[in-house]
């Protein structure tokens, strides 16, 4: 009855004791997990297969573990990244395998690379649309396919910069951008004009960023009502360049239009003006001093020369009574805007 008792309680633990040697041993579903993997490579969905491959590393480790990260890499587009796991798998195995020879194949075709370069270094560096940078900051060595590229930079402190990278067959390739730095740039009171060096045009309306090239430059702030204020500063490859201005009232010579002096014009023409007036009269007088000697002339062409001369001073009446109006309607104007 013992010996029963005993066959019955083994045949009962076989099955648990084998199902518990399944489960310390983490290789034992091992070839499943690879060929689904293999399965995610294949169909395209390389953030699955990158997944799985990192899991099975975790789980169980095997030598081939480097190539299959490689394709991985290579399938999400993390060009150097895998080019790093073929060289790692070389490392270990550089005969004549099947893995070893599909290595090296691979690597040979993710050459040739380029070199990204910035001033000031350790930008991050965009590839084409990605919305993540690389994980290494320039000077960076990166290994792209055949083709055409973009490169965006961005730096912070510094304007972002995107260059064309043109990949080819030939070799390495160096591609540099020299990076802005950001200016910021305030005035108080905030709303003056900013003019850098000598534009015509301003760049911004004060409280701005913008980028400017590296050196000594000169700005110029105007505002309405207030005096023009000028600035000199400097650009070094650092950044972290600010240009404030305190703008003061504008004396009453300045008038009110930023330092533009408005009360010379405005009195020129309201002189002008006046004295155009005073000629209009002259005129007017002389007119209609000819217009009666010739009503009183005794001879017709006595007559008729005395209306050509009132005609004359006719017309220079309305053409100086035009000049007087313009004149003395600038003057106005200009009055208005310098109250």
């Amino acid at each position: 009855m013992r010996r029963l008792f005993l066959l019955v309680v083994a045949v009962a633990l076989v099955p648990g004791a084998a199902a518990a040697a399944r489960r310390r041993d983490p290789c034992a579903d091992i070839g499943a997990q690879r060929s689904a993997f293999l399965e995610a490579l294949a169909k395209g969905r390389a953030d699955e297969a990158l997944l799985r491959i990192t899991k099975i590393h975790e789980q169980c480790t095997s030598s081939t573990d480097d190539f299959a990260f490689g394709l991985a890499y290579e399938a999400k587009g993390l060009l150097d990244r895998a080019a790093e796991s073929y060289e790692a798998y070389l490392r270990r195995d550089n005969g004549t395998s099947t893995y070893a020879r599909n290595a090296r194949e691979r690597l040979e075709a993710l050459k040739p690379y380029v070199v990204l370069v910035s001033r000031p270094e350790s930008a991050r560096v965009f590839i084409d649309d990605a919305r993540e940078p690389l994980r290494t900051k320039t000077p960076v060595r990166l290994l792209l396919l055949l083709g055409a590229h973009k490169a965006r930079f961005e730096l912070d402190g510094f304007a972002p910069r995107e260059t064309s990278v043109n990949v080819e067959p030939d070799g390495v390739r160096e591609f540099s951008v020299d990076l802005l730095p950001i200016v910021r740039i305030s005035s108080r009171p905030p709303g003056a004009l900013a003019f850098l060096d000598a534009a015509p045009e301003p760049i911004g309306t004060t409280p701005f960023e913008a980028p400017v090239t590296l050196g000594p430059h000169a700005m110029r702030f105007e505002l309405r009502g207030y005096s023009t204020a000028q600035h000199r500063f400097s650009v070094g490859e650092r950044g972290g360049v600010s240009v404030h201005a305190e703008l003061a009232p504008a004396s009453p010579a300045e008038g009110k239009s930023g330092g533009r002096d408005l009360s010379t014009w405005r009195n020129v023409s309201l002189i002008t003006g006046g004295s155009l007036g005073a000629g209009t009269a002259v005129l007017a007088l002389l007119a209609q001093g000819r217009v009666d000697d010739r009503d009183r002339a005794d001879t017709r062409m006595a007559w008729r020369d005395l209306d050509d001369e009132a005609g004359g001073y006719a017309t220079a009446y309305y053409v100086t009574a035009s000049l007087a109006t313009t004149a003395l309607i600038a003057g106005v104007t200009l009055w208005l805007i310098d109250r």
